[in-house]
């Protein structure tokens, strides 16, 4: 029994295997059916038909709509990352321009304490100037107190120089190759961070509106796969409609694209024909096994009855032995009575 039940097991599974591909080529004769526009193949089972088109043109549809969507996702993240990258690059050139700021400044307030400073540069940086030497010039404990916090501070103190001159149009006021090296690069790089501002309003702009006009199709996914998994079905079963209305339509002005996919279809339909006999005969099979054994089952059963049987009669022969001893003894005491 457990290898009739084995052999079932996988008539089952090659009859599984015959199934799908017989699905399968009812899908493709029906696409196949759907390239003729004319003949008696494209004339059979309408409704069908139009389902199935229906069915693939929503399937179309909406793969039409997630490519859209993917590539959507793909700009905003083109987007994003541009706007990022943009953001990086001000942070590293303003970070960049902090140190021409803090360097121009030094070389100003330096400038400006010597003898050949021009007059609207002295005058300018006077205040700053007459600081930072009175500090420098302080004697004592708490003068170098007061030099250590102005040195700490140095830095901040060279970029509000730096902002007076520019607030005041005197950055071209500062002499030698140094100093208008280091103003040149200041100005060329402020003009490149202005620049970059820009591209960055532009970018957060487009990527704003990206963002609002994006439709909501989060189940784009789901509407897919349940269109997908009913075009397949309306296709299988316009295919298989169209396979068993053969001799409607099978002759030698069908091409032999459509031809071989009927022709595997049969052998398909053929070889699950021959799979359920064989399972047929398999049951049957396992059915006169199972009558076999019980006719064993019952034989043995009766033996062992008879048996039985035979040493009951026995018994009951013994008894009746007895009982006609029993009677013999009755009637030698009822004639000694007499």
């Amino acid at each position: 029994m457990d290898s009739v039940k084995t052999r079932l097991e996988e008539m089952d599974r090659q009859l599984e295997g015959e199934w799908e591909a017989l699905r399968g080529d009812a899908l493709r004769l029906a696409q196949l059916a759907l390239s003729q526009q004319e003949g008696p193949l494209s004339l059979l089972s309408p409704s069908l038909r139009s389902s199935f088109i229906s069915a693939r043109a929503r399937q179309e549809d909406l793969e039409r709509r997630l490519e859209q969507r993917t590539a959507r996702l793909e700009r905003l993240n083109r987007g994003q990352e541009r706007l990022s990258m943009l953001t990086r690059q001000k942070a590293e050139e303003g970070r960049k321009l902090g140190e021409l700021e803090t360097l121009i400044g030094a070389v100003a307030l330096e400038q400006a304490s010597g003898p050949a400073a021009d007059s609207a540069l002295k005058e300018a940086l006077a205040p700053l100037v007459a600081q930072r030497e009175t500090l420098y010039g302080a004697e004592g404990f708490l003068g170098r107190i007061r030099r250590s916090l102005y040195q700490m501070r140095e830095e901040g103190r060279f970029r509000s120089v730096f902002h007076v001159l520019e607030e005041k149009g005197l950055l071209d006021l500062l002499t030698g190759e140094r100093a208008q090296s280091l103003v040149a690069e200041w100005k060329a790089l402020h003009a490149t961070v202005g620049d970059r501002e820009e591209e960055i309003r532009m970018a957060s702009h487009s990527l704003s509106a990206q963002q609002l006009t994006s439709p909501d199709d989060s189940r784009l996914e789901q509407d897919l796969a349940a269109a997908e998994a009913d075009s397949r079905e309306s296709g299988i079963t316009y295919g298989m409609q169209l396979f068993d209305s053969g001799h409607k339509w099978l002759g030698p002005e069908v091409g032999d694209d459509i031809l071989d996919v009927a022709q595997s279809m049969l052998s398909h339909r053929q070889a699950m024909d021959d799979l359920h006999r064989q399972a047929e005969k398999e049951k049957d099979w396992a059915a006169i096994e199972d009558f076999r054994s019980m006719i064993g089952f019952n034989r043995s059963k009766i033996d062992s009855l008879r048996a039985e049987i035979g040493r009951l009669e026995g018994e009951i022969a013994a008894l009746e032995e007895a009982n006609r001893g029993l009677e013999k003894k009755i009637a030698n005491v009822e004639e000694r009575m007499r």
